[in-house]
Parts: C-alpha cells; sequence; structure tokens
C-alpha cells in the first residue's frame, strides 16, 4: 500500500521533484493504435475549463482553516477538455478524437478571505480521470466531460499533493463586482449572475494508478509522482462560459444580483461555493533515467522517504 504524504513541507518537495522532470518527453498515440501513430510529447495542454470550490464561502468569506490538524475543508472539482498535445520540437498538434479530464479533490484555506493559501486534505479521497471519444464537451452545459457516450478511459490516479493560492481583489483593493460571464462569445448564460474579482494558481501531483497502454507507450505509473498539473484560476469567466453544472455539481452563489454573487458572502449559516476559469497543462514523469532517478531520491531522503517500488504494469 501506498504511504500517504503528509505535509506542506513534503508537498513542496514533491513540487521540486515533479518540476525536475516538468519537461520530460513521453510517447503518447492519439489515435490508441498501440504506438503506430505515435507522437513525441511534452504537455498536454487543456483549453479553459471550469473549477467549482463547493462549500468554500460561508456568511464572511472563504471559509479559513486555524488548526491545520483539523481543517475546514472544502471538495474542490474541476474539467476541461484538450485544447493542444504540445510536442517536444514546440509544435502543436489538436487533431484528435476529444480528450478530456474529471478531477475532485479536497482543500483547506489558510491566511484570509483576501488572500488565500491553498492546501490539500490528504484525510479524504481525491480522483484523476482523462478520457478519450464520447459525447461532446459543453462549456455551457457542462456535459460531456465524464466519459460519457462511448468515451475510453485514458488515465486514472489519485492526488499526492497539491498547493495554490487565490486573490480575491474585489475583497483586497474594492475591485469592482462584475458580471460572471465576460466570455467572449457575448452570451451571459448564468442568468445574471455576478462575481467579485481575483485570480491565483495550483499545482497538483498526480499519483497515477491505471494507464491505457493503446494510449500511453511510456511508463507512467511507477514514481510516487507521476504527473503534475499547473492551473491558473480567474474570476469572472474571460475565455469559456461558466458552466451549469461542474462535475454534476451546480454552483450556489452568496448574496447579490438576480441570481447571486460568486465570491460574496452567503446567508448566516448556509455555504456557498466559488466557481473559477481554470486554464491547466499537465506534464507527465515516465521512468527516470538512472542519474535523475540519483537526484530525485535525493531529495526525497531528507524528508526520510525512499522511491517506492515499481508497479507491475496493468
Amino acid at each position: 500500500m501506498k504511504k500517504v504524504i503528509l505535509g506542506t513541507a513534503i508537498a513542496t518537495c514533491l513540487a521540486m521533484a515533479g518540476n525536475a522532470q516538468a519537461a520530460a518527453t513521453i510517447q503518447f498515440d492519439p489515435l490508441g493504435t498501440s504506438g503506430a501513430n505515435a507522437l513525441s510529447v511534452n504537455f498536454f495542454d487543456w483549453t479553459p475549463g471550469n473549477a467549482l470550490a463547493i462549500g468554500a464561502v460561508d456568511s464572511s468569506g472563504i471559509v479559513i482553516t486555524t488548526d491545520p490538524s483539523n481543517p475546514s475543508s472544502f471538495q474542490v472539482v474541476a474539467q476541461a477538455s484538450l485544447g493542444n498535445l504540445v510536442l517536444s520540437n514546440g509544435s502543436l498538434v489538436n487533431s484528435y478524437p476529444q480528450i478530456t479530464f474529471q478531477l475532485s479533490m479536497f482543500e483547506y484555506a489558510v491566511g484570509t478571505t483576501g488572500a488565500a493559501t491553498l492546501l490539500l486534505d490528504q484525510s479524504k479521497p481525491s480522483t484523476f480521470t482523462m478520457w478519450i471519444g464520447g459525447t461532446a464537451a459543453d462549456d455551457v452545459t457542462g456535459a460531456g466531460y465524464d466519459g460519457a457516450g462511448g468515451a475510453v478511459k485514458l488515465l486514472e490516479g489519485s492526488i499526492a499533493g497539491s498547493f495554490g493560492s487565490f486573490s480575491d481583489v474585489t475583497r483586497l483593493a474594492g475591485a469592482a463586482i462584475q458580471g460572471l460571464d465576460q466570455s467572449p462569445d457575448g452570451n451571459d448564460v448564468d442568468g445574471g449572475a455576478l462575481s467579485h474579482q481575483g485570480s491565483g494558481g495550483t499545482t497538483t501531483q498526480i499519483d497515477i494508478t491505471y494507464q491505457n497502454w493503446a494510449y500511453f507507450l511510456s511508463n507512467v505509473t511507477s514514481l510516487m509522482v507521476d504527473a503534475q498539473d499547473s492551473s491558473n484560476l480567474a474570476t469572472p469567466f474571460s475565455q469559456v462560459n461558466p458552466s451549469d453544472f461542474v462535475v454534476g455539481n451546480a454552483p450556489t452563489f452568496g448574496v447579490g444580483g438576480p441570481a447571486g454573487t460568486n465570491g460574496a458572502n452567503c446567508a448566516a449559516g448556509q455555504l456557498c461555493d466559488f466557481q473559477f476559469q481554470l486554464d491547466a497543462s499537465t506534464s507527465f514523469n515516465p521512468v527516470p533515467e538512472p542519474a535523475s532517478l540519483a537526484l530525485l531520491g535525493l531529495g526525497l531522503a531528507g524528508l526520510g522517504f525512499t522511491r517506492r517500488s515499481k508497479r507491475t504494469a496493468a
């Protein structure tokens, strides 16, 4: 059984180890022909999508944890579809069947309601899943990201560590409240919901437990940190529509406006959600060369860990 990675210091070490491998190249066949159409890929560059922090806001703002040993965590869910495969030579490939991901994890916030640091609650379950094909994804309704319509599972894993931050500029500096949907299509599809202004980012380390070998030809299931996802967060939405459902969850907003205000305080005794535009990219850590593996081992040794044994490929 895998060891649970505990503590911010360990998460930081994992992030450093992941970043050392961030430019690693994997062999990926977007047509699932077991290598006949393989590409040398450095990154999966996702189109802007949606993230939702469920129950992250109370009557005072973002729920802040004062005792990290007993965190007030909230579920964070996210979804997006792939924009480009970024190849090792820097070129982009976007001709392939639809590829989507969904993520669910639990985080807690420390700091203030205006400037929060986001940390993973490792006592609760987390999942990351990627599919290819299936029902066309729709950023307005939020449908089509979950493997429906005969999609094939590409990857599955759990979250080994996560670290992020978010600044609510409306709370910090009095930035004006705006319409939640500022996307270029000009359509306000969210019923007139308003939003605080803010931005942030998060880096998530993923321990992949399943890979589809017809598509992923490199072994990405054998390390403590098999992949990492770096995401920019923003409100209001400026590139894509805010989805009606994010991983099956309909957002509930705080007080204000005809359809509520994203990021605003909730009514007393209630919890509300915080919806973000998500712009993510994912890189992978195939089994490293011996020299790189030794470097990674040195980084983890200071925390008393050793590299786990390789799992037998499924």
